[in-house]
């Protein structure tokens, strides 16, 4: 709760209560916060002054003299800084650093860091330097007071350090604080080294007999040698070749290592997060292995957790965060990725790597996103596949054991083993046909479902088998994308009806993500447009952002298809990273990008935009024009004009 900057003033002995009268009084007469007043007054060095209005708002004191960073202004409006007097000073990744002045209030920044979707990190300063930084942020002329206060300041401190002090009690913590209480700490060992990741993955099973069928021994742990080297295809085949779970972890630990120094999977229970596996530091393994954290423990690994999309950026110095890094063995990064491995609409496990203080570019990580939004397919095939060889296995005999020996306990599935595929609508075939697509190669099968009549058996077979051959039939059906196309484009009509690759391309699922992607990106506009609509009904995670970026950057039908894949995925509980990619572009400095992203926030049904959008009212066309259609069809008042709309949205938040 924030305290009184009064009373600790006078507590402390810094000022004498006649001195603190004075001061209210000039407050009272001038106005502006308390500390200008005791600053004109000459009651108070500005040093004592920061470290009590540190101790009163429970925030750290912001650098004195900052250079602003020139891209938090394109985050943050001018007239948003000044409704809450606050002036950014640094955005790193998706943390927006701010001074503000006292009082500070933390509701509003909560509902501000939601809109703009990013975590506003805020910082205490005198309300002079706070006005002084937004002038040199947004270029604007410092109110006359203070320019004349920040003389007088410089003058009496001329040649001294002007260091911020640190408070004498950081926010929550010091003696008898709750982060040093030694029972918040969440660190203990456990027998079972295993239990978490089994745990996590047995959550979508039915308890016991998921822990049972995903238990099993870590291999041997690996010698510090040089990553892999793998590219994105090599890479997708070990995931598509990993016989167990632990074979999956190890293949996704390895080709992050192709990409960051360090790499850990620490596995999500229903109360915990728990190590279980990592390379790329003397006693990975070990260190990695003593993580237990209570989920809302470290704020890097909650915020992933809420919102069930990626981190990449720097790591917040909170105490949780710090007692994950020394668990870890690691030293504070400069730049960490923390991505959410989604199993059956439940996060499992969380994949951490950082790259100690060196830099991180994020354009080199679209392969590593593609590969790790993957594993959650990886884990689901051995799921299946463990099923399907607990029930091969025969009934114990009258002594209660397996009759066969050890070795044949769970005989090998054939490769070419499938599920049946689940009929179509007008299937004539009966159970006695034989199955003509078994056996035929990725490149074969594509050949004969160009040829294959819609909605018949032959077609069904095809799709089933290409699904079957993964990776290498996604190749095959790029080559020849689109393919014949069907039948009119009906909206009510299932995109997968639409053509014989297109369907076998959704068959596909997640596993042909990559190939999509590089459609979305390279493909002529046809090509483009196609894609992203396959891309809508496969549903992967990792195809959500670059669905988002084509939407900001393509122009017609490509650009539109974007905006329908993402209307379609919308309600997927991982979308979230989504509204605040498009949220950050319609604040951004590209108009075409800024009005496609109001367009398609208001397609979404984005109601938390609505006070950026009457930001982006302000812009030129064609932001102003697209901000006023989507302000439209979100709050269903045609033209009603800022004032309605944010009544509107004030009355509904």
């Amino acid at each position: 709760m924030p305290l009184d900057l009064a009373a600790l003033l006078v507590e402390a002995g810094i000022a004498s209560a006649a001195d603190m009268e004075r001061a209210l009084a000039r407050q009272r007469e001038a106005g502006g916060a308390l500390d200008t007043a005791l600053l004109e007054l000459d009651l108070v060095e500005e040093a004592a002054l920061l470290r009590f209005l540190a101790q009163a708002s429970g925030l750290p004191p912001a650098p004195l003299d900052l250079e602003p960073d020139p891209r938090a202004r394109r985050v943050l409006p001018a007239r948003v800084a000044e409704r809450h007097a606050m002036a950014p000073f640094r955005l790193e990744g998706q943390q927006l650093a701010v001074a503000s002045a006292l009082p500070v209030d933390a509701r509003a920044l909560d509902e501000l860091s939601f809109m703009l979707s990013l975590e506003i990190v805020p910082h205490v300063a005198p309300e002079w330097r706070v006005r002084e930084l937004m002038a040199k942020v947004y270029g604007e002329p410092l109110p006359e007071r203070m320019a004349a206060l920040a003389e007088r300041v410089r003058g009496r401190t001329r040649g001294a350090d002007r260091e911020p002090l640190t408070p004498a009690l950081s926010p929550g913590g010091g003696e008898g604080g709750r982060d040093s209480d030694p029972a918040a700490g969440l660190f203990f060992g456990r027998a079972d080294p295993e239990e978490p990741l089994a745990a996590a993955l047995a959550q979508v099973l039915e308890g016991a007999e998921g822990e049972a069928l995903l238990r099993g021994a870590l291999e041997p742990e690996a010698p510090l040698e040089p990553p892999p080297r793998w590219s994105r295809d090599q890479a997708f085949a070990a995931l598509e070749a990993a016989s167990g779970r632990d074979k999956v972890v190890s293949v996704a630990l390895r080709y992050t290592r192709d990409f960051f120094e360090a790499a850990a999977l620490l596995a999500v229970t229903r109360d915990h997060v728990g190590g279980h596996d990592a390379l790329g530091w003397p006693d990975a393994r070990a260190h990695c292995r003593s993580v237990r954290l209570d989920r809302e423990r470290a704020q890097v690994l909650r915020a992933v957790l809420e919102t069930r999309g990626p981190h990449l950026g720097p790591v917040a110095r909170d105490p949780g965060n710090e007692e994950l890094l020394t668990a870890l063995g690691r030293s504070w990064p400069r730049t960490a990725l923390v991505y959410p491995v989604v199993l059956r609409d439940r996060v499992v496990c969380l994949l951490y790597a950082d790259n100690g203080e060196a830099p991180v570019s994020p354009g080199r990580l679209g392969d590593l996103l593609l590969v790790a939004g993957a594993l959650g397919v990886a884990f689901e095939r051995i799921l299946r596949q463990g099923k399907r060889d607990r029930a091969d296995l025969p009934p114990p005999d009258a002594s209660g054991w397996a009759a066969r020996e050890p070795a044949q306990a769970v005989p090998p599935m054939p490769p070419s083993a499938p599920e049946p595929p689940p009929p179509p609508a007008d299937a004539s075939r009966t159970a006695s046909e034989p199955d003509e697509a078994a056996g035929l190669s990725a490149a074969e099968a594509v050949q004969h479902i160009l040829r294959s009549p819609p909605g018949s058996p032959q077609r069904a077979q095809l799709v089933a088998r290409l699904a079957r051959l993964g990776p290498a039939a996604a190749a095959a059906l790029r080559a020849v994308f689109p393919g014949p196309l069907e039948g009119p484009e009906d909206e009510g009509r299932p995109f997968e009806e639409r053509g014989p690759v297109l369907a076998a391309l959704v068959g596909l699922g997640p596993v042909g993500t990559s190939d999509l992607l590089a459609l979305l990106a390279q493909g002529d506009p046809e090509q483009r447009r196609l894609a992203a609509g396959a891309l809508g009904r496969t549903g992967d995670p990792a195809s959500f952002l670059p669905l988002a970026d084509a939407a900001l950057a393509l122009e017609g039908a490509p650009g539109e298809a974007a905006i329908a894949a993402l209307v379609a995925l919308r309600e997927r509980p991982d979308f979230r990273p989504v509204l605040a990619r498009l949220r950050k572009a319609l604040l951004g400095p590209a108009p075409t990008a800024a009005a496609r992203a109001a367009s398609a926030l208001g397609r979404l049904g984005d109601a938390e935009a609505v006070p950026l959008l009457l930001q982006a009212l302000d812009g030129a066309e064609p932001v102003h024009g697209a901000a006023s259609l989507a302000l439209e069809a979100l709050t269903g008042l045609r033209e009603a004009g800022p004032a309605r709309w944010l009544a509107w949205w004030k009355a509904r938040r």
